[in-house]
């Protein structure tokens, strides 16, 4: 085997020397592009934004969770439908007009769940179960009766908004913590 003469060696040596620093140079002027991505307002809006999204998620959550624990009455089902979601393009809602009789007191109502379906399929199918004249369980709030609910639960939808929320909010401080140290 032969061996690389000691010139070589050096040149080689200088060359990926000069190379390295090339490279941190180009990482650096990067890094200084993308502080105006950094700005602080732009920081605070994403912590925010993070928390206005878990906090609303949060609230769905708790409202879908206490849904599971209301008791049931005897209904029926007088109309329903699927309509698109007025809170984003692309998701769906079930609206279920329903009647249900609680201590001989009659009440309608119409809310089907505090979910939502991503596509218009999932929710006609939900919507399917529910056909016009059916005898269904409708879960009421016992302390407002005219409020109750077909479906219980808040489904997947509301875990993953909020933790999307979170990882926001962690991005955002993380970025005002290097913002500070910078």
């Amino acid at each position: 085997m032969k061996l690389p003469k000691r010139g070589q060696l050096l040149r080689d040596y200088w060359r990926q020397r000069a190379a390295l620093r090339s490279l941190c140079a180009d990482v650096r002027r990067q890094i200084a592009s993308t502080r105006s991505l950094m700005d602080p307002s732009l920081l605070w809006l994403a912590l925010a934004v993070g928390f206005g999204i878990s906090g609303w998620a949060w609230m769905d959550l708790r409202l879908g969770r206490r849904t599971e624990r209301w008791p049931q009455a005897p209904g029926k089902v007088l109309a329903n439908s699927v309509a698109m979601a007025p809170f984003g393009p692309g998701r769906y809602v079930v609206k279920v007009r329903y009647a249900y009789t609680i201590g001989g007191d009659r009440y309608e109502g119409a809310l089907f769940s505090y979910r939502h379906f991503d596509s218009k399929p999932e929710a006609e199918l939900a919507a399917y179960h529910f056909p016009v004249g059916d005898r269904i369980a409708v879960r009421y709030d016992p302390e407002r009766p005219d409020h109750a609910v077909l479906l219980a639960g808040a489904g997947r939808q509301p875990f993953l908004q909020f933790w999307v929320g979170l990882a926001i909010v962690g991005g955002a401080i993380a970025g005002l913590v290097w913002k500070a140290a910078v």
